[in-house]
């Protein structure tokens, strides 16, 4: 986790929007199951994106740290 700072920026931008773009919904009283799913969807992207890790980090282009 937090491997990459681009990753880790990307993974928190998309879950705080997703967040934000809930909480503004049901605020407004205009929830719905396209937005739950939608907002569920990139609240899981970026916790991928949390956990994922780019070309350059152990597996990509450096050797394997010992």
């Amino acid at each position: 986790m937090f491997t990459n700072w681009k990753t880790t920026l990307a993974g928190i931008g998309a879950v705080l929007l997703a967040l934000g773009h809930l909480v503004t919904t049901v605020s407004t009283g205009s929830f719905g199951f396209e937005t739950l799913s939608a907002d569920l969807a990139a609240i899981v992207a970026g916790i991928g994106l949390l956990f994922g890790k780019d070309w350059n980090i152990t597996g990509g282009s450096k050797p394997n740290a010992t």
